[in-house]
């Protein structure tokens, strides 16, 4: 079969969108968007174009048209003695004080019909021929408005300065835009009914009127000014499409850096919390050593005391001994010249005796003082040892205070990272998705509800988490390999997991189980309250999670018994058959 049947073939293709029908069809893509603004944008430039070239002439320019003015002007503001014509009320003045025969004014006839002619075409020309360029972009302003977004806040982390940049960026543009739009108009009311000056143009149409010498007389330039602002409202436009444009881009580029950042960051992280572990365990360790050595002291208390008295003792005897052995050498000194009887001779030895006898003490004494003196060294030896280690203590806890600011700060650094990537890569998605159009043009949510009872359920586990890291103690290990694991995770890789834990954070208990739980929330996708529930009755820990049971019983009783609040009645008027009430949900 060659060819489907005219009357069956179907024509698979969506139709070209349209500025006229965006307001009544969801736009199929923001790059249709995008489409139909530089469309509207080129039709308003080509409609100017031949707006100017009525008004000029084919030919004529606004410096051409300025000097129309010149001479008219002079020859009816001179007699009626005013510097330059700045409202309507000033022109039919004139006119009408020309028409009083019992005026003395008398103004040149023909100059005035001139000015006339100039004022009405230039007054007509602005509130007819721009007011379907200014309605196209007023309307294309509010497509924009409602679908060029930033899904951001215009103040935030300093991470999000691209995203909170386009906001602050597009208001000033939708400010802008519309202050350029409203001003055509405007100026053309002051002139009928309060005074134009030239002080209600910008800088560049100042310059222009001086240059062109209608300062005093800014109508003469209302034309031109018009087409000014009708030109900075498109040039808003487009620079307003190209920044939607280029959003997406930045926003992937900024997230690529935070993933670089984030991994720097985890790695100071890691390293801080490292330093604070090996501070801790070295406190600790200093602590224990201290206790065990203030122990020791309290236990040599009494030696040394008891060394302490012997030393006087010994001092005391060898300092007798030595007098002893002074006296008798000279006594015996004195035996030998005195005399050599018998008597005599029993005394020289028994004195000989006595002072081998003494000379036989004193080294001994002597080597008894020396050991004491050494032992009370090494007990003053100890004492310096443990003053030492309390002043390496107090050294060891301030560098852990100041390593436990820095993995804290640390640690809300890398929190900040993990928040904003997933607010950009939430705003990307957001962008990139024709489903936001969709959700935007009905007026519906742009979050999903089911990502709020996602979050609800997950504090519920976080609360239930938080309690168990406090209640497990050191068995946090024996809980990790009771917990289910999906994609299932094998022994050796659980076993990895407690070694990695544990290295990482020293003798913090507490510590440990808290990080095992968020691992064991990362790496099991379907982790829930029931899991780490059945975990703990499993390894025979029901009581923690009656406990848990009994302060929520608690907590809820609590806020059961408060007092209801009161809310004020509120009776909304009846609507009219047919009407329909515009609900918007966004709100940035």
């Amino acid at each position: 079969m060659d060819s489907m049947a005219p009357g069956t073939s179907l024509n698979f293709y969506r139709k070209r969108q349209t500025f006229s029908a965006l307001g009544s069809e969801r736009p199929q893509s923001l790059q249709s968007v995008y489409n139909i603004a530089r469309e509207v944008v080129a039709a308003v430039q080509g409609r100017l174009l031949n707006l100017e070239v009525s008004y000029y002439g084919p030919e004529g320019t606004a410096e051409s048209q300025a000097k129309q003015w010149h001479v008219p002007l002079q020859l009816i503001l001179r007699p009626a003695r005013l510097s330059g014509l700045v409202s309507l009320q000033q022109l039919t003045d004139i006119s009408e004080r020309h028409s009083d025969s019992t005026d003395i004014l008398t103004v040149d006839e023909e100059s005035l019909i001139t000015i006339q002619t100039l004022v009405n075409k230039t007054i007509k020309t602005v509130r007819e021929g721009f007011s379907e360029s200014i309605y196209s972009l007023t309307k294309l302003l509010e497509y924009m408005k409602k679908y060029c977004l930033s899904f951001s806040q215009q103040e935030g982390e300093a991470y999000l300065e691209t995203a909170t940049n386009y906001e602050k960026q597009r208001r000033d543009l939708e400010h802008a835009i519309r202050s350029n739009l409203e001003n055509i108009t405007v100026m053309a009311d002051k002139f009928e009914k309060e005074s134009l000056h030239v002080q209600h143009f910008d800088q560049t149409m100042k310059e222009m009127c001086e240059r062109y010498r209608v300062e005093h007389s800014p109508i003469a330039m209302l034309f031109t000014v018009a087409c000014s602002n009708l030109r900075n409202a498109c040039k808003g436009i487009v620079m307003w499409v190209e920044a939607d444009m280029a959003y997406p881009e930045f926003l992937s580029f900024d997230i690529k850096d935070l993933e670089k950042k984030k991994e720097q960051q985890t790695r100071l992280h890691r390293e801080a919390q490292m330093k604070a572990s090996m501070n801790e365990f070295s406190a600790k360790s200093l602590k224990k050593s201290i206790s065990e050595g203030l122990e020791e002291i309290k236990k040599l208390r009494p030696k040394q005391k008891a060394l302490q008295d012997e030393e006087k003792k010994l001092r005391v005897a060898n300092k007798e001994v030595l007098e002893d052995l002074n006296i008798k050498e000279y006594r015996k000194l004195e035996m030998k010249i005195n005399g050599s009887d018998r008597e005599t001779q029993e005394q020289f030895e028994r004195l000989q005796t006595e002072i081998i006898d003494l000379k036989t003490r004193k080294p001994a004494i002597e080597r008894r003082l020396t050991d004491l003196e050494k032992q009370q060294t090494w007990i003053n030896g100890r004492e310096v040892q443990l003053q030492q280690k309390q002043e390496a203590l107090e050294k060891v806890l301030q560098e852990l205070k100041l390593s436990r600011k820095s993995a804290r700060k640390a640690e809300v650094e890398l929190e900040a990272l993990d928040t904003c990537i997933a607010r950009l890569k939430e705003i990307y998605l957001l962008k990139a998705s024709n489903e936001t159009l969709k959700k935007i043009f009905h007026n519906m949510p742009v979050y999903s509800k089911t990502n709020q009872g996602l979050k609800k359920k997950k504090d519920g586990l976080e609360r239930l988490c938080r309690f168990v890291e406090a209640e497990i103690g050191p068995k946090w290990s024996r809980l990790y390999r009771c917990l289910p694991f999906y994609p299932s995770r094998g022994v050796e890789t659980i076993s990895s997991d407690i070694d990695d834990i544990s290295s990482r954070f020293l003798r913090n208990t507490q510590e440990q189980a808290h990080h095992a739980l968020c691992r064991w929330r990362r790496m099991h996708t379907r982790a829930c309250v029931a899991d780490l529930r059945d975990a703990l009755v499993s390894m025979r820990r029901k009581d923690v999670v009656e406990k848990y049971d009994e302060i929520r019983r608690a907590k809820m009783g609590r806020d059961k018994t408060t007092s209801p609040r009161i809310y004020r009645m509120v009776h909304f008027p009846k609507l009219n058959q047919g009407a329909r009430k515009i609900h918007n949900y966004l709100d940035f």
